[in-house]
């Protein structure tokens, strides 16, 4: 949790280190924060002011590309497996997660064959337990059994 009333100064709540790349960014760009007239290098700032995010997970790996959380929510049924788990998917590599905040522990799980497209939104289903509701960019609806 961050208090904003006691900062120093403004955080970086995950961009650029967590959801940009910001060594790209800088040799592309080279960006800089002014503060008192004084140049400061936006990487050295954003280092030393970036407020570490409770899960976090690759974004590029040599086997897969995931570029942007879809979520989702938490399962509040408590006869459920992933009861009090965030369950979230990825928008590009269509990956769904179940993040058990109680013991900080993120599983991958398995989606049922392909998808057509990209998702687009995550819900809980709360007409059943262990179920999701995805859609994707071509317009479907597809429930999702988790394991």
């Amino acid at each position: 949790m961050v208090n904003l009333e006691q900062t120093v100064a403004p955080p970086f709540l995950g961009w650029p280190l967590y959801e940009g790349n910001l060594d790209r960014e800088e040799r592309f760009y080279p960006l800089f924060y002014f503060e008192n007239n004084n140049q400061i290098n936006l990487k050295t700032y954003a280092q030393q002011y970036s407020v570490e995010p409770v899960v976090y997970y690759k974004h590029n790996t040599e086997s897969v590309n995931r570029g942007a959380l879809i979520g989702g929510g938490v399962i509040k049924d408590s006869g459920s497996n992933y009861f009090e788990n965030y369950i979230f998917a990825d928008y590009i590599s269509k990956e769904l997660f179940a993040y058990d905040y109680k013991e900080n522990l993120l599983t991958l799980l398995p989606l049922p064959g392909e998808f057509n497209s990209y998702i687009s939104s995550l819900i809980i289903n709360s007409n059943k337990s262990n179920s999701v509701l995805i859609t994707t960019g071509v317009g479907d609806v597809i429930e999702v059994e988790l394991p």
